[in-house]
C-alpha cells in the first residue's frame, strides 16, 4: 500500500528505473508510482533489512533524481508474510496520515491510513518520519533517520 505523491513522476521514473536490476525492471507490470517505489524498496534490500531499504529509497527520492516540483509524501505498508511494516515520511512534514489500533475486540491490531470505524476504539497517530514494525505480539515504532520519534502516540477515539 502506498498513499502519497512523488512529484514529476515521469522524470523521476525514467532515472529511477535505471537503478533497478534487470530482474526487477522486467517484473514491472504497470506505471504507477506505487509500483516503482516498491521495486526501489526491493532493489534496496527490502527482503533483508526493511528499515534500511526504506531509508535508501527515500534518499533516492530526495536526491537529484526527483526534480524539485513539489514535496515527496509517503505512507507505505508492506509485509514479509510474518510482520507488517509501514512508514510515514514527507519532505515538507505534511505526509498522509497513518494510524494503529491495538485494542480491537478480537485482540487484533490494525494499521491503516485512516481510522476504520467510529466504534470507540483507540486509534493512535503514527508520527511523521516513523518506521513501524507490527509483529504478532507488539508494535514497534522507530525513527526513520536517527532523530527521536515520540513514543507517546496521539490517541483518537472514533
Amino acid at each position: 500500500m502506498h498513499n502519497g505523491n512523488v512529484p514529476n513522476i515521469n522524470g523521476f521514473r525514467r532515472k529511477a528505473e535505471g537503478l533497478l536490476s534487470d530482474d526487477l525492471y522486467f517484473a514491472k507490470k504497470g506505471t504507477t508510482d506505487s509500483e516503482l517505489i516498491f521495486l526501489l524498496l526491493l532493489a534496496n534490500g527490502l527482503d533483508t533489512d526493511p528499515l534500511q531499504a526504506v531509508q535508501r529509497t527515500l534518499e533516492v527520492c530526495k536526491s537529484g533524481l526527483a526534480a524539485n516540483n513539489g514535496p515527496n509524501r509517503f505512507v507505505c505498508a508492506f509485509s514479509d508474510g510474518e510482520n507488517i511494516y509501514a512508514f510515514r515520511h514527507s519532505s515538507d512534514r505534511k505526509s498522509p496520515t497513518l494510524y494503529v489500533c491495538e485494542s480491537l475486540d478480537n485482540q487484533g491490531t490494525v494499521i491503516s491510513s485512516e481510522p476504520l470505524d467510529d466504534d470507540g476504539y483507540e486509534w493512535k497517530t503514527i508520527p511523521e518520519d516513523s518506521f513501524v514494525t507490527l509483529s504478532s505480539d507488539q508494535v514497534e515504532i522507530t525513527p526513520l533517520f536517527g532523530h527521536p520519534v515520540s513514543t507517546s502516540l496521539e490517541k483518537h477515539a472514533c
